[in-house]
């Protein structure tokens, strides 16, 4: 089963009701996909109310210097989602400084860094398998190439392309986290505060 928590309750209905009248059939899918079950409130509340346990977690998050983004991006968040983890499930996140990867590298044991065009970062508490071979047939299956094809016919061949191009970097038990600091936390949101990094 699929969740999709969103704060903004009214922006569901207005998806929902943009997706009646324009032609853009992506956005159709999203709101019609039966899988999905919409809960709207705050996503982190709703994991630290329940003990369930998700194959992956992933959060479309705010930059990191808008009010309240630093619940995004603090230690105490990450910890949670690695709490949230089935066996082998992974924690996507959007790393937009080198601060919030820190903190990210700081939590999770085992950590793909990704960089196509966007910093993104994928945490485990078991090691991660990457496959880019195995990731772009996937992609030329013909579900895939129907899905992403509803959304533009640029976007398939680019991630294809971003696969065969990008080697993300990998973080184990072994790398040394002694040395970060500097951290985004709860009560001291740094990235949010604008603290400048520190030397």
């Amino acid at each position: 089963r699929l969740f999709s928590l969103e704060i903004v309750k009214p922006l569901h209905t207005t998806l929902t009701s943009l997706a009646g009248s324009d032609d853009y059939a992506a956005l159709r899918e999203v709101v019609a996909e039966p899988r999905v079950h919409n809960i709207f409130g705050d996503g982190r509340a709703f994991l630290r109310r329940s003990e369930r346990q998700y194959d992956i977690i992933e959060a479309d998050a705010l930059r990191p210097t808008s009010a309240y983004a630093g619940n995004l991006y603090s230690q105490e968040y990450f910890e949670l989602l690695r709490s949230r983890l089935k066996p082998h499930g992974l924690a996507v996140t959007w790393a937009p400084t080198e601060r919030a990867k820190r903190t990210f590298l700081s939590v999770f044991p085992y950590v793909v860094h990704y960089e196509p065009d966007v910093s993104m970062l994928i945490g485990s508490n078991e090691p991660i398998t990457w496959d880019a071979a195995a990731m772009t047939r996937r992609l030329q299956h013909p579900f895939s190439v129907a899905h992403y094809g509803s959304a533009s016919e640029e976007l398939l061949q680019s991630y294809v392309e971003m696969f065969a191009t990008v080697q993300p970097t990998f973080y184990g038990p072994e790398f040394d986290r002694t040395g970060l600091a500097d951290l985004n936390r709860d009560l001291f949101p740094r990235d949010e505060f604008m603290t400048p990094a520190a030397d």
